[in-house]
């Protein structure tokens, strides 16, 4: 009976032991607390990540002339860590309550939403051929707005200019011009005031994304852009004020026709 009794705890020991020794060596692991973005006392380091590459996320353009970018997706004193600006691209990863968790390759945070839109016709113009585009005219607005009217349209009370037009075309094409000071930028005057800047091309040739300039007499002086060039030297140009005042034309002329005009293209590397 005891030989038994010994036996029995002798295997209970055995068995208590086994399940130590199994457990030495077993790191313990310890999750780290989830970092919620809406708990307003956390530090702005750890609420903010900083800005990563960015996959898949959706595209949205800022409505505003102006908008805060926070550390947090509430308003508070010193809250703010940049700002965007009208028209900016910026890619939306979060929503939480009535902001937006953005990001662009210089800064990342949260925006007011109400400040956001993802149709890009809420920010570009959308051309209709042969429409004049008058001084009120919201696409006339909207492309004074994304130039800041840095062309006095506005002021001047004008209908949109072919200049104006010709330069928001090659804005969204993200050409810059170094112009320096001298003004006006009119159609006739590109030849002389671009001839020897870097980056410039001006060839009798036409160039897809190119500036058409004609200026065979004052009277029939014009910019347009080039959308395309056809195998048989055919060219498409879009334009605005070619014949009428503010109006938007799209048209396609034939090598017969454009020759005449002795026109140049000009290019931007």
């Amino acid at each position: 009976m005891y030989q038994a009794f010994k036996e029995v705890l002798s295997e209970l020991w055995d068995f208590a032991r086994g399940r130590d020794i199994q457990s030495v060596g077993k790191p313990t692991v310890q999750l780290s607390p989830v970092i919620k973005a809406a708990d307003k006392n956390l530090d702005p380091v750890l609420v903010v990540p900083p800005v990563q590459p960015i996959v898949g996320s959706r595209v949205a353009y800022v409505t505003a002339d102006a908008a805060h970018c926070l550390v947090r997706p509430v308003k508070t004193f010193d809250g703010s860590v940049g700002m965007f600006s009208y028209a900016q691209k910026v890619y939306v990863d979060t929503i939480e309550g009535s902001f937006a968790h953005v990001q662009t390759e210089q800064l990342a945070g949260w925006v007011e939403s109400a400040l956001l839109t993802d149709t890009p016709s809420v920010i570009y113009p959308e051309f209709k051929a042969q429409e004049v585009y008058g001084v009120s005219h919201v696409d006339t607005l909207k492309v004074r707005r994304l130039s800041r009217d840095g062309l006095l349209g506005a002021v001047v009370h004008s209908p949109l200019q072919g200049l104006e037009y010709v330069l928001y075309v090659l804005s969204k094409e993200q050409v810059s011009i170094d112009w320096g000071y001298q003004r006006p930028r009119s159609a006739g005057s590109w030849q002389s005031l671009l001839r020897g800047k870097m980056g410039v091309v001006m060839s009798t040739e036409p160039k897809t994304g190119s500036v058409l300039e004609v200026a065979a007499d004052k009277s029939s002086t014009f910019l347009a852009y080039v959308e395309a060039v056809l195998p048989d030297l055919s060219i498409r140009v879009s334009s605005v004020g070619r014949i009428h005042p503010g109006e938007y034309l799209n048209e396609e002329f034939s090598q017969v026709q454009w020759r005449p005009w002795k026109p140049v293209f000009i290019s931007f590397n």
